[in-house]
């Protein structure tokens, strides 16, 4: 609560002024629920977390990011819903994430961390992480032919997260952007946070290292989002505002 960046707040409202929608997803809810996992007593985690709801509620305006209703191959959605009734959802679902976290972990023992980098925006241009990449689509299933790009991005949630998840595990592999085995919840979240900026307009992280992995990512697949941090974001609705 503390860290948060009051002139990125102010130009998130002024969007809103003219007309943006700033849109939450499960991934920040996943985010919220950590809380219980740190040693704060229950009363003061109930608290953080209702405190956290109401900032999310009041930013958003309750819209939301949401996988597709009508089946795995659908679009994603965006709904208006208070994220106490997302946060439900996801602890009800939790233990995949536990699930999830224990594969990434194991996966991790095999990966050299030691030389990891930011992603470049053409880190796909690279022979090896290009190799990793194709080979990891094979693997999956997928045909490079069949890749969706731009627009096609919002077709079908299921397959642009299966092929986000391609992207940025493809970068950890070569060394780009790797966290640290401590973080390995956190990598998972920015695959997620990702899938559902693929939605989005507008992407904005403060997470210098998962915005580098996004921006080469959605770079390559030609995504109709455009990835900012902070002060770009900032600098972005000033201009805007000035041209109104």
């Amino acid at each position: 609560m503390k860290r948060r960046n009051l002139e990125l707040v102010d130009a998130v409202k002024q969007s809103q002024f003219f007309g943006a929608k700033v849109v939450y997803s499960p991934a920040h809810i996943e985010e919220i629920v950590n809380i219980y996992r740190t040693e704060e007593s229950d009363e003061d985690c109930d608290r953080y977390i209702r405190e956290h709801l109401e900032f999310l509620a009041s930013l958003t305006d309750c819209w939301e990011f949401l996988p597709s209703e009508s089946g795995s191959a659908g679009p994603g959605r965006l709904k208006q819903e208070h994220p106490a009734v997302c946060l439900k959802r996801v602890i009800d679902l939790y233990e995949l994430t536990y699930f999830a976290e224990g594969n990434e972990t194991v996966l991790r023992e095999y990966i050299p961390q030691s030389n990891s980098v930011p992603a470049p925006i053409d880190a796909f241009k690279d022979e090896n992480v290009l190799k990793i990449f194709k080979n990891r689509l094979f693997l999956r299933g997928h045909r490079e032919e069949e890749l969706p790009y731009g627009a096609k991005l919002r077709d079908s949630h299921s397959k642009t997260a299966a092929i986000i998840d391609i992207c940025f595990r493809s970068l950890h592999d070569a060394g780009f952007g790797l966290e640290k085995k401590s973080k390995t919840r956190s990598s998972i979240h920015d695959v997620t946070h990702a899938i559902y900026g693929t939605m989005a307009d507008i992407f904005v992280s403060g997470d210098t290292r998962m915005l580098a992995k996004l921006k080469a990512s959605y770079k390559l697949l030609k995504a109709d989002c455009i990835p900012m941090n902070p002060e770009e974001f900032v600098a972005y609705v000033c201009r805007n505002a000035a041209k109104a």
